[in-house]
């Protein structure tokens, strides 16, 4: 089954990256030889296996769309540290981003507007507030130390998702944290647009908090799927995950 993304789509994909030796191995044999090189530095810790199984699926998910075999998608990445895909020819000018956090990945991809992600997985942190006060706006930073304690932590992580996930859009680096400044309030809306960004966030990924940003201009169409559940039935992984 070949996946289709309209112009006005946005699919988001997340996959649990704790995953078996036999499927691991079989993901790292997508990768490229940077990427292989990259994930050697981590000598099988549990930051080099997530690094692994996340560029794996990535492969997975963005092969489906091209009809491409998944080693051959030309990932590269650009003099920011941005991952794109070049020499595409007449595929399809996917724009895609990665993140992942804890054993959890998220991807997302549009067509022809930048898009960032970011997850993060929920753990307690001391003094949120303080951390907001050195990287956020000054209003933004009011709001999480006056949110009541139990909802102090998922505000916060709100706020970061979003910036973290605009810098990765537009390429900038986290020094930019402070000057990103979203909207709110959080409470009433899932998502914000406005004339140039659209601001998603997804908190049904249970233990971690989302956000995924959008070039906007018109209202996008979302979606979210579990990597696992639906690319198992396409043609060019089946056989990968036949032992999953």
């Amino acid at each position: 089954m070949k996946h289709i993304i309209g112009k006005n789509s946005v699919h988001l994909w997340w996959a649990d990256l704790d995953i078996n030796e036999s499927l691991l191995r079989q993901l790292a044999g997508l990768l490229s030889k940077q990427e292989a090189q990259r994930a050697g530095r981590f000598v099988l810790s549990t930051p080099g296996r997530n690094f692994v199984a996340a560029r794996g699926m990535l492969r997975l998910v963005l092969a489906s769309y091209l009809e491409i075999p998944p080693a051959e998608v030309p990932v590269a990445i650009d003099a920011r540290g941005k991952p794109y895909l070049k020499n595409t020819g007449n595929l399809k000018p996917i724009d895609f981003n990665l993140s992942h956090s804890g054993d959890m990945v998220l991807i997302g991809l549009t067509v022809n507007r930048r898009i960032g992600v970011d997850i993060e997985r929920i753990r307690p942190k001391k003094n949120p507030e303080k951390i907001a006060e050195r990287f956020f706006d000054l209003k933004e930073a009011r709001e999480v130390a006056q949110a009541p304690e139990n909802e102090r932590l998922r505000l916060f992580l709100r706020y970061w998702t979003s910036k973290e996930a605009y810098l990765k859009a537009t390429g900038d680096g986290i020094r930019r944290l402070k000057d990103i400044r979203v909207c709110t309030p959080f409470k009433k809306n899932d998502s914000i647009e406005n004339r140039n960004w659209i601001f998603k966030w997804f908190s049904g990924l249970p233990g971690y908090e989302a956000a995924a940003v959008v070039e906007g201009g018109q209202s996008l169409e979302f979606s979210i799927s579990n990597i696992f559940e639906k690319l198992q039935r396409t043609t060019l992984c089946s056989g990968l995950f036949s032992q999953f």
